[in-house]
Parts: structure tokens; C-alpha cells; sequence
């Protein structure tokens, strides 16, 4: 495996083979795995690209479909960038064209010109790289399109696998989530050929909300939600009441939903979404 620090896609792992052959995307999804890396590979937890994944990577991307969500990624970008109000951020297209999921840097350019033209940005010098910085009206845009959208559609739910909880899922966990204009995911009904660590991580960074049910007390619905929790996913907490009491000190802080029948939980959930503002469509 070789370890790429790319100026554009950042930092991930590859397998030799296919870093050498440059096969395995077409150019209609290479820019879409380039921004799918770029947004998803901190050096401390990159993304592994195998023959097997890599497809599978593209498809997992959330790409923003109209120019305007292309310039909301690059104000939302600049948004967690900036160290403080009126810092100036360095641009350079042929680099940051992957924020935006542009196809080419010429496009990164084009939205980059439209966010100054509506008063969001300010170019504030050009050394040897533009530079620029968020408006004030900048900003109530970020903090309005914050609160009206969300990530993604996909809902990771993070839960014991054991049969006795099928009807949990079906009636509870997937009719909640698809009230609320959710995709729900459970790792384990998932065809793939991954290694099922690597399909979790995944998962949880394309995720717009993690549901963990912390009933039966399993290590990896602490961990999923945990890694969540790292990355700014919100997180709803649920458990079957009768095992509440016994929940570890550093989650028990949390507010849990507590459920005892799939009726009860179905209810609680869709209410719960809809007072965090998350439901969609």
C-alpha cells in the first residue's frame, strides 16, 4: 500500500497496483472520489483504496448537484477554516477544486467568482495565491444554511444485530427514520466484500445522523457513536428502559430515548428528529 499526501485530494492510502495502473474510476467519478477524499481522509483515520472499494468509495459520496450547493461546500469550507471573523483564506483553484466537488478548476473558479458577485466573500489580496475572507453577510448565510439543511440523508444506526430485535428495526428504527425523509442503514444487512471495519467507518462519515441504541450494552454502538460524535454527526440515544440504569458513566449523560415496545420507540424517534430540526422531506 502507498501513502499519498495529495495538494487536492489529501491524504489516503492505495493500493500499489492501482496507484500505478490508474485504472479502476472513469473520468465521468474521478473528480467525485477526489472530493469524496478531500472531505472524508484526516491524516490521523485516511481512507484505504483497494481494486475492490474503490468504486464503491464514488458511490458513497454525497455531491452536491446544483451550482449552488457547490457554493454552499465552499462557504461551509471557509466557514471551518476560518481561525476568526476577517481572517484571510488562501485559495488556489488548481489545489481546492475538490471542496466544491468541481469537475475541473476552471468550474471551482466560476463559483468562487458568483460567491464574491453576491456579497459573501471578499477578495482581500493576491500574493502568490488569491486570498479571501468571509462577510459579515457571509456569515448569516452560513449560520441560515446551517440550521435549514443537513449533511446527508443517511441515517447510520448503530445497534445489537440479534434476531430478537428484526421487529425493532422494521417497526421502530426503519419507520422512524423514513418518516423523516431518512435512508436508514444497518451494517449488517449491507452486501459488500469490505473489511466490515472499513464499511462501518464509511458509513458513519457519509451519514447525516447516527442512531445508537445502546441496549445490550455492545462496545461497538459506543465506538460508532463515538466516532459520530468526533466528526460532527449529530447523534440520537436510544435503549430499552429496563437496562437505562445500567449505562456507562460518560454516555449516561446523554439523553436517551427509552423505549419497551416498537410502537413506543417509532413515536419517540419521530418526534425526537423532528425537534432537532433534522427530518427532511
Amino acid at each position: 500500500m502507498l501513502h499519498v499526501d495529495c495538494p487536492a485530494c489529501g491524504y489516503y492510502i492505495i493500493s500499489r497496483m492501482l496507484y500505478t495502473s490508474k485504472t479502476g474510476v472513469d473520468d465521468n467519478q474521478r473528480y467525485i472520489l477526489s472530493g469524496f477524499i478531500r472531505e472524508n481522509s484526516p491524516k490521523d483515520s485516511p481512507i484505504v483504496i483497494g481494486t475492490d472499494s474503490i468504486r464503491k468509495l464514488a458511490d458513497l459520496a454525497v455531491v452536491p448537484k446544483t451550482p449552488m450547493d457547490k457554493m454552499n461546500r465552499i462557504m461551509q469550507y471557509f466557514g471551518g477554516i476560518s481561525k476568526e471573523a476577517g481572517a484571510g483564506i488562501a485559495v488556489d483553484p488548481d489545489i481546492d477544486y475538490p471542496v466544491a466537488y468541481a469537475r475541473s478548476p476552471g468550474e471551482f473558479e466560476f463559483l468562487i467568482k458568483n460567491l464574491k458577485d453576491a456579497g459573501l466573500i471578499d477578495f482581500i489580496g493576491n500574493l502568490s495565491y488569491a486570498e479571501y475572507r468571509v462577510t459579515i453577510d457571509g456569515w448569516k448565510y452560513l449560520m441560515d444554511i446551517s440550521s435549514k439543511t443537513r449533511i446527508s440523508d443517511i441515517a447510520f444506526v448503530a445497534m445489537c444485530f440479534n434476531g430478537e430485535f428484526d421487529v425493532a428495526w422494521e417497526k421502530g428504527f426503519k419507520a422512524a427514520l423514513e418518516k423523516c425523509g431518512f435512508k436508514p442503514v444497518r451494517i449488517d444487512l449491507v452486501q459488500h466484500n469490505d473489511d466490515i471495519s472499513d464499511k462501518i467507518i464509511a458509513g458513519i462519515r457519509q451519514a447525516g445522523l447516527l442512531v445508537a441504541d445502546c441496549t445490550g450494552l455492545r462496545p461497538n454502538v459506543f465506538f460508532e457513536a463515538g466516532f459520530a460524535l468526533g466528526l460532527g454527526t449529530p447523534v440520537i440515544w436510544t435503549c430499552r428502559c429496563n437496562q437505562i440504569k445500567d449505562l456507562p458513566f460518560d454516555t449516561r449523560q446523554y439523553n436517551h430515548i427509552g423505549w419497551e415496545r416498537e410502537t413506543d420507540l417509532y413515536e419517540k424517534l419521530v418526534d425526537r428528529i423532528m425537534a432537532t430540526g433534522l427530518a427532511g422531506n
